[in-house]
């Protein structure tokens, strides 16, 4: 397995992610915060929860970051191919 270096925050929330915290998860977005889902929008953390429960953390996803990238804006970093 290659390591990829990750940058905190975005490696906290993968960890959240795996062991299926979802209040973790959670506490990564603002009350009014967004997840796009291949152009369905979730907004707030009910409509976050709701998905991940039916999609994501309660279906015990697993997340494994390939490559990470930072383009544009330094403080903004991009993780692709998990």
């Amino acid at each position: 397995m290659t390591f990829v270096l990750v940058p905190d925050p975005v490696a906290s929330l993968i960890e959240a992610v795996n062991r299926n915290d979802v209040e973790a998860f959670l506490g990564f977005f603002v009350e009014d915060g967004e997840v796009d889902d291949w152009g369905r929008r979730f907004s707030g953390h009910a409509a976050i929860r709701g998905w991940s429960d039916r999609e994501f953390i309660g279906v015990q996803a697993q997340l494994v970051v390939q490559r990470c990238t930072r383009a544009g804006n330094p403080d903004r970093p991009f993780a692709s191919g998990i």
